[in-house]
């Protein structure tokens, strides 16, 4: 039931900002989702495998502070190197293998999206 829920948010969020591109509304919706969620045994913290980028909250989606957006151009790199992902301006990223260091940061300018200054940083560490 998840597909006709999120089409219906997407329609919202178009029709409160028709400016937005699909990569924005994607972000959107996303970036703002809660992962407060639980298992089917309702007791159980759901993790990321569970919950994906989490239950949509259309009353933060109309508002996020920024989104990220990313041309069809910038994918095609990624056809033929999995590592050139985490370079893509998107809010999730599937990368097998991230290059780097231990609390490797990765910096992205969100002045890019909807004008809004200033930067935003995201970390990733290596496991095992």
């Amino acid at each position: 039931m998840s597909s006709p829920h999120v089409a219906g948010s997407a329609a919202l969020l178009v029709a409160l900002h028709p400016d937005w591109t699909p990569g924005q509304i994607k972000s959107a919706l996303m970036t703002t989702a809660t992962t407060a969620v639980v298992k089917e045994d309702t007791t159980t913290p759901a993790d990321p495998f569970d919950f994906g980028a989490g239950r949509i909250d259309l009353t933060r989606a109309g508002d996020p502070g920024l989104t990220f957006d990313e041309r069809a151009r910038a994918f095609t790199p990624s056809a033929t190197d999995a590592t050139s992902r985490i370079d893509l301006n998107i809010p999730s990223v599937n990368a097998p293998l991230v290059p780097g260091p231990e609390g490797h940061v990765m910096r992205e300018d969100p002045s890019r999206h909807g004008g809004r200054e200033g930067s935003s940083r995201c970390g990733c560490c290596a496991s095992g």
